[in-house]
């Protein structure tokens, strides 16, 4: 059976997640200047 659209945003977030959202905490900014910017598609 074929995942519903969405169905990965329905997933709980994993330490990994949890870790990357600890330290990218209050820095908005700097994603902003830095990875945003390499992950962003054209």
């Amino acid at each position: 059976m074929a995942a519903s659209p969405g169905a990965e945003a329905e997933r709980s977030p994993t330490p990994f997640d949890h870790a990357e959202r600890r330290i990218w905490s209050g820095r908005a900014e700097a994603y902003a200047r830095t990875y945003a910017r390499l992950c962003a598609h054209p």
